[in-house]
């Protein structure tokens, strides 16, 4: 990539990401208070970021109210934070299930929202919020509440200490619409275990927290290019989507247990013997249960053998001190 800035700013090169043309720029990018400053190419609205500006120049001017804001991973990882965050891979929504597609598009929604207040705190756009954060609330049953308190309190006060609460109520909300997933796979009896269950919406916590910030940055970005690019939706939901189907585990498909058969417990026996081979107590109950999902204790299983026997249904065989059970040909016994 030097070689590609060695030409300069304002000079059209070959963007070494993407292969497209575009202008080598360079781009102010705020995290922690501090300013930095990055080599991009700009394909129109859109941008590849490249690698750290090093040149002893000044500040370039930036927007009114850009601010990229880096989770504290990305903070200590300043070389490549930046890069990272534009190279996230956005898959078809289409690819993954109707309800996380439909969790992840209202993320993104209350997020929006979110981000939009924090940029411009206004009566309308806290309206906004509270409106998504009712249809929530309604369609999918997760409380919103405490987000719509936390965001009249930053309304009000504009301080640091209330927008890290409101940031924080949003993680807590986007947590609660992908974990409210687990309650309709719980109504479908699919449900996980309490301990899945827990590390699941831990690790869900931590990526929307990076997410929230992505969301942000974008919003924010529109600020500087306004009337040129729209807020893909979408292609953010499918993101957040693809981090949940990777980390949530899905449980395996559960047989519906097969439901004894006419007879009872002498019938299954009979079915299982009808091969023509012997077997012992332990193998018909070991069959009884891999087959029909019935558990028979020995006492109640050889009492339905015996009686088998004196009927002239079954016979049976004693070899090395191990009794054999077979079914009667012609309904004698031994």
């Amino acid at each position: 990539m030097s070689n590609v800035v060695e030409k300069g700013e304002g000079a059209y090169v070959t963007c070494p990401k993407c292969g497209r043309v575009g202008v080598l720029k360079v781009d102010a990018f705020k995290a922690g208070g501090k300013e930095y400053r990055y080599w991009v190419v700009r394909h129109g609205a859109k941008r590849c970021v490249l690698q750290r500006y090093r040149e002893a120049a000044p500040p370039a001017p930036r927007a009114e109210g850009v601010e990229l804001q880096l989770s504290e991973i990305e903070r200590e990882e300043e070389e490549g934070g930046a890069a990272r965050a534009e190279e996230l891979p956005l898959p078809k929504a289409e690819s993954y299930p109707r309800e996380l597609q439909r969790r992840a598009w209202y993320t993104v929604k209350i997020a929006s929202s979110v981000g939009a207040l924090k940029e411009n705190p206004t009566r309308e756009n806290f309206e906004r919020l509270k409106n998504t954060a009712t249809q929530i609330a309604e369609r999918l049953g997760v409380p919103t509440a405490d987000l719509v308190e936390a965001a009249e309190r930053f309304l009000e006060a504009k301080s640091e200490t209330a927008k890290i609460k409101l940031n924080e109520t949003a993680t807590l909300v986007a947590c609660r619409i992908f974990s409210s997933l687990f309650t309709a796979a719980e109504k479908g009896g699919k449900a996980l275990a309490p301990a899945a269950l827990a590390v699941a919406v831990q690790a869900l916590g931590e990526k929307l927290d990076s997410a929230v910030e992505r969301l942000e940055a974008a919003i924010s970005s529109l600020s500087e290019k306004r009337g040129e690019e729209r807020l893909d939706a979408s292609a953010l939901a499918a993101a957040i989507a693809e981090e949940v189907a990777k980390r949530i585990p899905v449980p395996p498909p559960v047989e519906p247990a097969r439901r004894p058969r006419a007879g009872g417990l002498k019938g299954l026996i009979l079915e299982i013997l009808s091969d023509g081979r012997e077997r012992t107590r332990k193998e018909i109950e070991r069959e009884l249960e891999e087959r029909y999902g019935v558990k028979a204790a020995p006492g109640p299983l050889s009492g339905r053998l015996s009686e088998l026997a004196r009927d002239g249904k079954v016979v049976k065989q004693k070899r090395g001190g191990v009794w054999y059970w077979a079914i009667a040909e012609r309904g004698g016994s031994s």
